[in-house]
């Protein structure tokens, strides 16, 4: 067997290298440490066979590079190590491994770092970012208890150019006013964008990108798939091609103004209306479906064919028991949607009672049935049940609910 895959095709080589590497957009969004580590434990074994499976097979294995922090406390020092031995290799690679690098991920989560280290760690992540000429997607997660790293990789990262680059996932933490204005300009430097997420937080506020820093209308023509809040949304105006929108809604500040209201008026200030956006999903799951949702989604949305996110509570109950036929023209293609009901007390019966059947609430049912009196092209309908006591809640019972035929108002 293995004289006979010496003598494969080197085409084949480097397809079979490719089939165990997987980059597609989706895997390399939710990809673990666990997947990345085995895909590279294969291709490296593979590297090993002959000088051919290694010319085929290192051009891929260089293909992703994730820096991770293995617990809560990263060791700075340890950090600067693995950008040292890594940068050595880029240095002394004849082969230029560095131009094969498309995608690049750093995760980083410490305490408050020395200040002596902070200059030293910026050179390294600096030259090594010079080497990634082809980058196509770039994930920066960095957590600290001080405004020491962040900043100088915000820096870095704005000035630098990738003329590949079509995905950005930017979750920084701790960024100063002066950083997240420099984020706007890392935007406009990369207009090839499609996907983009962004998440900024510091101690004392919600940071929000500035629109005049910058920023200018269709600055991301290309954009396909945002995740991020709609007051970063708004910065970037109009954006024709986007198609798929995830939500991280702004934690209500007080008791007196509810998420929806928040999440209506987030919705206003957009550069409405998105003309392509037919999927959107709602993070914090506790926005309900009534009049003013439902007209600003219409006005924001008008080609809407999916939703999660929505609180099957009693607002909504209350909103399907009283719609009118007439409200059908709003949102006409609208086909599936998912809501997600907190039943703190049933979840409570449940350690009491295992035997328990778990079904959706009579009032919840005979809501989700009148859906097709408001969506008249809607197909199907998930239901999730959530451990109210714990955060966004653990799911413990799922339903789906399909439309019988387009003609008809029956579920199954």
């Amino acid at each position: 067997m293995t004289k006979m895959a010496l003598f494969l095709p080197v085409e084949l080589y480097h397809e079979i290298a490719l089939s165990i590497r997987q980059s597609d957009s989706e895997a390399w969004r939710t990809k673990s440490l666990h997947d990345w580590q085995r895909e590279n434990k294969v291709l490296v074994t593979l590297s090993r066979v002959s000088k051919a499976w290694r010319a085929q097979t290192l051009p891929v294995l260089w293909d992703e590079i994730l820096i991770m922090s293995p617990s809560g406390q990263f060791d700075i020092e340890d950090l600067q190590l693995r950008l040292w031995l890594l940068l050595n290799d880029l240095r002394n690679t004849e082969g230029g491994y560095g131009t094969h690098v498309k995608r690049l991920s750093i995760y980083l989560k410490h305490y408050v770092v020395p200040e002596t280290l902070i200059n030293d760690t910026s050179l390294l992540l600096e030259e090594m970012l010079e080497y990634f000429t082809g980058l196509q997607s770039l994930q920066l997660q960095i957590t600290c208890q001080n405004v020491c790293l962040a900043n100088p990789v915000v820096h870095l990262i704005h000035r630098l150019p990738f003329p590949s680059l079509k995905s950005a996932s930017l979750q920084l933490f701790n960024c100063t006013t002066c950083e997240d204005d420099l984020l706007g300009q890392f935007f406009v430097n990369h207009p090839g964008i499609e996907d983009a997420s962004i998440k900024l937080r510091s101690d004392r506020r919600r940071v929000v990108m500035k629109p005049d820093h910058g920023l200018k209308p269709d600055m991301l023509p290309n954009l396909r798939r945002y995740e991020g809040n709609l007051q970063h949304l708004a910065r970037l105006h109009s954006l024709q091609h986007l198609t798929t929108i995830k939500c991280w809604n702004g934690r209500r500040k007080t008791p007196r103004v509810s998420s929806q209201t928040i999440f209506v008026a987030a919705l206003s200030k957009l550069s409405n209306p998105f003309p392509s956006v037919t999927h959107l999903t709602f993070t914090n799951r506790d926005i309900n479906l009534c009049f003013d949702t439902f007209q600003a989604l219409a006005r924001s949305f008008p080609v809407l064919e999916f939703i999660d996110g929505f609180e099957a509570g009693q607002n909504f109950t209350d909103f399907m028991d009283g719609i009118l036929d007439d409200k059908r023209w709003y949102l006409p293609r609208m086909r599936t949607m998912v809501v997600h009901d907190f039943q703190a007390d049933l979840f409570a019966d449940l350690f009491r009672d295992e035997n328990r059947e778990i079904c959706i609430p009579f009032n919840v049912e005979s809501a989700i049935r009148k859906l097709p009196s408001l969506f008249e092209s809607f197909v199907s309908l998930t239901y999730l049940m959530h451990d109210g006591f714990r955060g966004e809640g653990q799911v413990f019972g799922e339903f789906e609910m399909h439309r019988v035929a387009p003609d008809s108002d029956d579920f199954v």
